[in-house]
């Protein structure tokens, strides 16, 4: 409600500066037509300076506002898409090609938008409006003159259309090609070991190559279709003031009108000319922006992989009331999978109170207490008696596979779980410390259901009734 009303004050702001901005031109001619009234002149002059004055303050409040307005919409879009990712099937979110695509959406397609929407969005509005009411006011001086210029438009507008559209696939395969080079690289970087030693520096010379000598053809093909679009404001530039002449100066020889109407309608030419100026020569970017949009609109709309048939028909019938399931299988049967797809998944386990603990830890250069990642350590004090000083800093080298449990137990805790997913958290750690960790869970969890994932009947949760155990790979 809030945003709502700060819109309809910032329209209406915008509405009154650009009346403001509107009528000057008017005025200038009135001003023009009583230069044998001093009086009148000076009146005049003071009309257009509190016009130029509302016209700036005015306008520079709503201008300030619609950008954060815009830029709060960004920021909302931004978070959309980071909630669409999240909401992605393991299955999706660890395909290459749906990574780099959220990567270039979340970096260069939201750019994209808000270069256009916070820089040129709000001025084309203000032109917008100014336009309008030239062309009323053009209406009134010559008819005739309005004809023109609009023939003018439209003779120009009908090859626009072709080169529009040739604009907006430049740069639709523009972004294509840089994706490709994004992607390359990533893929580079995270084989670069063995691309090394397979010696294969001349297909990626090649391959890199190619790639950029693309890039660099619809770099150019953006770059004439812009060009191009710039040719009618300068034609108007050029020739307009011409016609204003030609077409209104008749009319004064005759007159039918004053000079000042003259001096009107030449000052009128640049408002009604400024918006098609304006989107014509930020065309590079408003068709950067649909590009963009229509990615945005296309992954929003994505729809996630099936996982039906990864989800075992055993996990469909559970029962969530205070059981203990265990996983079990050979290494890269995909039990880890498994239960990121169950974790992720709410179409057979609907739970709001998710835990999950999983096998790998990330430990980033730091404090103890840093990588703990919370803040109310008062239930974990028997935990952290395992691990060192909490102001100690640390590395993935300097602790053991133990004590990164450890940490990444305190990390994943949520106290209010009534669902955990386990991935062999008891896996090479020391038999006290996996002691340890079964009291913690026996004593804040010991209602709750727990899956477990448990290599070799490794299992922490030792005295827990079993409800049901499924084989992997079977």
């Amino acid at each position: 409600m809030k945003i709502k009303i700060i819109l309809i004050c910032n329209i209406i702001l915008s509405l009154i500066s650009s009346i403001s901005n509107a009528f000057v031109p008017l005025f200038i001619g009135k001003m023009v037509d009583s230069f044998n009234k001093t009086s009148s002149v000076l009146f005049y002059v003071l009309i257009i300076i509190i016009l130029i004055c509302i016209y700036l303050i005015l306008g520079r409040i709503s201008n300030k506002n619609l950008k954060l307005l815009l830029i709060d919409g960004i920021n909302k879009l931004r978070m959309k898409i980071l909630l669409k990712w999240t909401s992605l099937k393991v299955s999706d979110y660890k395909r290459k090609d749906v990574f780099v695509s959220f990567n270039q959406l979340i970096n260069d397609d939201i750019q994209n938008i808000q270069q256009f929407t916070i820089d040129d969005f709000p001025k084309i509005i203000f032109q917008i409006i100014t336009f309008s009411i030239a062309l009323f006011n053009l209406l009134i001086i010559s008819k005739v003159l309005v004809l023109i210029l609009i023939t003018i438009y439209v003779l120009y507008l009908i090859p626009f259309k072709s080169m529009f559209k040739k604009q907006f696939n430049s740069q639709k395969h523009l972004r294509t090609i840089n994706s490709q080079i994004k992607k390359f690289v990533s893929e580079f970087i995270t084989n670069k070991k063995q691309i090394n030693l397979l010696r294969e520096e001349k297909y990626i010379f090649n391959n890199m190559h190619s790639l950029y000598n693309q890039q660099s053809k619809y770099i150019e093909l953006a770059a004439l279709y812009r060009n191009n679009s710039k040719l009618l404001p300068r034609t108007i530039d050029s020739f307009g003031p011409a016609i204003v002449l030609f077409v209104v100066g008749i009319q004064v020889i005759n007159n039918n009108i004053s000079i000042g109407t003259l001096i009107s309608a030449i000052t009128y030419l640049s408002l009604f000319s400024a918006p098609f100026k304006s989107v014509m020569n930020l065309l590079s970017d408003l068709q950067s922006a649909n590009v963009s949009l229509r990615n945005i609109i296309d992954f929003l709309h994505y729809k996630n992989i099936d996982t039906n048939k990864t989800i075992p028909r055993f996990f469909k019938s559970i029962m969530i009331n205070d059981g203990y399931y265990l996983i079990s299988g050979v290494s890269g049967s995909g039990k880890s999978t498994l239960i990121l797809n169950l974790y992720f998944n709410n179409n057979f386990i609907i739970q709001k109170n998710k835990m999950i603990i999983p096998q790998d830890v990330f430990i980033f250069p730091g404090s103890v207490r840093k990588n703990l990642l919370r803040e109310d350590l008062s239930k974990f004090n028997k935990l952290i008696s395992y691990l060192p000083d909490l102001n100690e800093q640390i590395d993935s080298f300097k602790i053991s596979t133990g004590q990164k449990m450890i940490i990444n137990i305190i990390r994943q805790t949520k106290f209010s779980a009534n669902l955990i997913f386990m991935d062999e958290v008891g896996a090479n750690i020391d038999f006290s410390i996996k002691k340890e960790i079964e009291k913690f869970f026996n004593e804040y969890f010991k209602n709750s259901t727990i899956i477990e994932i448990t290599h070799n009947n490794n299992r922490v949760i030792s005295h827990r009734k079993i409800n049901g155990i499924f084989k992997v790979g079977d």
